[in-house]
């Protein structure tokens, strides 16, 4: 079964931990980890990640692993980026379907000493029904 949404963030972190630690601060932050099944329903978007990261000249000589997580029951897909000689995450590409949860989970990982390189975010205005009447 495909999805159909639209990607409303996108963000890049530095990590140099370890792999487990990295999941631990994941899980810290209140990711769950969902099965490898559901990889495959979101290949189109990671596909679109891809594309967006190689814009960004990321180190592309290290393995990639793609992950879909959960934040509040919300699919979150993540991208992790780590050493081929060791288990040791480089970079973390983290994009979500809903605007506000980059922003918010962004705060909480750079309080774990995560890096920012680049954070995008595409959030709808609204306007009041003053304006809509007219």
């Amino acid at each position: 079964m495909k999805v159909h949404r639209t990607l409303r963030g996108l963000a890049v972190f530095r990590v140099n931990k370890d792999y487990p630690v990295t999941l631990i601060d994941l899980n810290l932050v209140g990711f769950k980890l969902s099965g490898n099944s559901s990889v495959q329903r979101y290949r189109s978007y990671f596909n679109i990640i891809d594309d967006l990261i190689s814009s960004l000249k990321l180190e592309q000589e290290s393995f990639v692993r793609n992950l879909v997580l959960y934040y509040r029951n919300k699919p979150v897909l993540c991208k992790i980026y780590y050493s081929k000689n060791t288990i040791y995450v480089k970079y973390i590409v983290i994009s979500a379907f809903q605007s506000g949860i980059i922003r918010k989970i962004a705060g909480l990982l750079e309080k774990m000493d995560w890096k920012k390189i680049f954070l995008l975010e595409i959030a709808t205005t609204r306007t009041s029904p003053a304006y809509r009447r007219s």
